[in-house]
């Protein structure tokens, strides 16, 4: 699901905003490939939205080192803290992958 202002808050509210500043070539990197899997996946004349894309990127983020790190450092034990911050890197760069992989029709 796409990122709601409920799931925007308890992200906020936990500073992952500040991870994903720090760390934005590493997501953006991710999110890229996630994107272009998705995007290559679709049927001819499909486009990947932005659920196709988080159904790739969710499981990589699930064993990427520097989020578990952050959320084993934070005590954020609960599974849903993944999916939020997949959703809100997806959101923060949806833009930016549509536009890179259509050269900017949209």
């Amino acid at each position: 699901m796409a990122l709601t202002q409920k799931k925007l808050q308890a992200l906020e509210g936990k500073n992952f905003p500040n991870l994903y500043n720090r760390h934005r070539r590493l997501w953006t990197e991710k999110a890229e490939r996630a994107y272009d899997y998705a995007a290559q996946s679709m049927p001819a004349r499909q486009t990947a939205r932005v659920d196709d894309a988080a159904s790739v990127l969710r499981p990589v983020l699930e064993i990427d080192k520097t989020l578990r790190d952050f959320l084993q450092g934070g005590n954020l034990t609960q599974r849903y803290w993944v999916e939020y911050f997949c959703d809100y890197v997806l959101d923060q760069l949806w833009d930016q992958l549509r536009n890179r992989r259509t050269g900017g029709a949209r």
